[in-house]
């Protein structure tokens, strides 16, 4: 089965002339760099083309016919503004409808979509803050939480290039979305070595896909790149790793696992050089983050969580123990629990085979609540649904004799089969419960998980606008269209502040050339000059959520 990749290329009005020839060009060298990697590593590769301009189309559906392909780039013309969004839009529907996750040495390789634009989104009002917005929710959907909602098998990354006058904060909020990539180049004749690198991933990919540690390494990438022509620098180097294993079920910020430091789920308990005091609570904890410095972020599971060294300073504070969380009756998932491919599992191979166990190191809430985090022995991790709109794709797994796990509704089934290793396989979850109609299904603001960080010293949890148990506290306030937009992060924390003193006090903050009252009884901003009252609100929300809203607000104040 191929590797499945669209080019969802920008064909409006601006691209006329040189750059739709320099364009076509790119796509010519892409197709002669596919053909090669097929004819060499036996990988080979199905693409699309997708256009956005005054046409909005699939212009080539999936197919290896590269002349096929070649023929519909050729025939590629400009005009018209750039509805980027319908551009995503068919992208998804192609690959939602012929394309599909094959494997690499037993790893899973997701499709991938190449977008190439020299401008900013436009539509019916011309440039707009709804245009983009209308990227980013759809570029959510391809993301680590909202590929499941619309039928997707695997998150699919989109590898951004940029050219022209395009907008590098949405391009690279889209990247960021989506585990992607993103390059802006100077000039369009650049397009060729972006769409010739894009090939070499894949037969990088290929290489070294039984090797997890040379495909995890930037420097072997860059040798890799390097010794076929490519001197690429370090940062493209990096997003373009960090893409690679975003399709192959590993990327994500916070979801990075750094050589030399335990896999993500491993479960630990203080070890010879503890200095901590009691913050562990003589507890067992799961490793949920690695840190390059070689500290590890850890979820004890009475719920604190920390950094500790794993080789930092010469010191192993924590040891590895073989001791999976236990749930009591009535608990709902936690991290730290192992887990194996429930009822209603529908994700192929990802987790490595039916008889794997994994552990779950993330468990979302908030609008998310459903989904968990799972990292499976063959180093793949991913989102699972686990009550989602009352689905099960995991059940938990535990020693016999140690409890039921936990209790949710509906009767308890207990599968035990031979080869389990000695486990116990508990399916505790409750009925299934209708499925939300399609058109109920949110994508945008999208959460991800991702810890918040803290002093080895303290206790307590440090204040980034707020923060508790590795949550972060966010203001928004509710513009012109009803819509909730970010607050600065800097205004964030005078807020927070206040609010921490007094939640019936009131602030004045100077944003700008605008002075603004807040108060924090009635949650309102009132502009002194102007006396317009706006709403505010003050929300708990996973960091990487927290982080990601920020970066589209940065993209629509562009």
């Amino acid at each position: 089965m191929p590797l499945d990749t669209i080019l969802c290329l920008d064909t409006s009005g601006s691209m006329a002339g040189r750059g739709m020839r320099e364009l076509k060009r790119a796509g010519e060298n892409f197709l002669q760099g596919v053909q090669e990697t097929a004819r060499e590593c036996n990988l080979k590769e199905n693409v699309g083309v997708v256009e956005f301009g005054k046409n909005e189309r699939i212009v080539q559906p999936l197919t290896n016919d590269y002349g096929k392909v070649k023929r519909a780039v050729d025939r590629l013309e400009a005009g018209g503004r750039t509805p980027m969004a319908s551009g995503l839009l068919n992208a998804l529907k192609e690959i939602v409808e012929h394309g599909g996750v094959i494997t690499v040495a037993g790893k899973p390789l997701a499709p991938r979509i190449i977008l190439m634009t020299d401008g900013v989104p436009t539509d019916d009002k011309g440039e707009s803050d709804e245009a983009k917005v209308q990227v980013l929710k759809t570029a959510a959907v391809f993301g680590p939480i909202g590929f499941k909602e619309v039928g997707l098998p695997h998150p699919i990354p989109i590898a951004c290039v940029g050219c022209g006058d395009c907008d590098p904060e949405l391009l690279g909020a889209v990247a960021k979305l989506t585990n992607g990539m993103f390059v802006q180049v100077d000039d369009v004749e650049q397009l060729s070595t972006f769409f010739k690198r894009q090939v070499l991933l894949i037969r990088f990919a290929a290489k070294f896909a039984d090797d997890m540690e040379q495909l995890t390494s930037l420097l072997v990438l860059r040798q890799f790149m390097k010794a076929l022509g490519e001197a690429v620098e370090e940062a493209e180097a990096e997003a373009m790793l960090g893409m690679l294993l975003g399709m192959m079920g590993m990327g994500g910020e916070g979801n990075r696992e750094v050589k030399g430091l335990p896999p993500l789920g491993t479960r630990v308990r203080r070890g010879k050089d503890w200095k901590w005091g009691d913050q562990d609570k003589h507890s067992v904890g799961t490793i949920i983050e690695h840190d390059k410095e070689n500290w590890v972020h850890i979820q004890w599971d009475h719920g604190d969580d920390n950094k500790y060294r794993w080789g930092a300073e010469g010191a192993h504070d924590l040891k590895v123990v073989d001791e999976p969380r236990v749930l009591k009756p009535g608990e709902d998932i936690k991290v730290g629990v192992k887990v194996q491919r429930g009822k209603d599992w529908k994700w192929e191979n990802q987790d490595g085979g039916s008889s794997n166990i994994g552990f779950v190191y993330k468990v979302h809430t908030g609008q998310h609540k459903g989904l968990v985090q799972v990292r499976w022995p063959n180093g793949t991790k991913a989102d699972y649904r686990y009550g989602k709109d009352g689905f099960y794709d995991l059940k938990i797994v535990t020693r016999p004799g140690v409890g039921t796990g936990a209790v949710a509704a509906g009767p308890v089934v207990v599968d035990i089969t031979d080869d389990n290793d000695g486990f116990e396989i508990l399916d505790i979850s409750p009925p299934r419960q209708p499925k939300k109609p399609a058109g109920a299904v949110q994508v945008f603001p999208m959460a991800t998980p991702m810890s918040t960080h803290k002093t080895k010293e303290s206790k307590n949890l440090e204040i980034l606008a707020g923060t508790r148990r590795g949550k972060v506290i966010g203001w928004r306030w509710k513009d012109d269209s009803s819509q909730w937009r970010m607050i600065d992060e800097t205004v964030a924390k005078q807020l927070e502040d206040m609010y921490g003193k007094n939640q019936q006090g009131c602030v004045t903050i100077q944003i700008g050339e605008n002075t603004y009252d807040f108060n924090m009884a009635t949650m309102s901003q009132v502009n002194q000059k102007t006396k317009r009252s706006r709403e505010i609100t003050r929300e708990e929300m996973d960091k990487d959520e927290y982080d990601l809203l920020l970066a589209i607000e940065k993209s629509l104040s562009m």
